[in-house]
């Protein structure tokens, strides 16, 4: 299903300051647009500062990364405060 961007963004919130989310899954919710690329990348700047230790995360098959936006997953993914057991990108 079909996500729309604000949605996407509201995820990102969660992702900042639910102390339970250990597991996020966007597969195939964005569509290849502009709007979609700022909310992914909304999510991508929140992994880092999130309050609970993501496990898994799955951002296949959504709007494409441009190399900058893939090396911002690179260094959030490294500033995790715990490593993924799952990743799907």
């Amino acid at each position: 299903m079909r996500l729309g961007e604000e949605a996407v963004l509201a995820l990102a919130e969660a992702v900042r300051y639910c102390p339970s989310l250990t597991e996020l899954k966007l597969n195939h919710v964005l569509a290849n647009t502009a709007p979609a690329r700022g909310a992914l990348l909304a999510v991508l700047d929140a992994l880092p500062l999130a309050r609970a230790p993501l496990a898994a995360l799955d951002l296949a098959h959504n709007a494409q990364l441009d190399e900058m936006a893939q090396q911002r997953l690179v260094g959030a993914l490294r500033r995790l405060p715990a490593g993924l057991t799952s990743l799907q990108a």
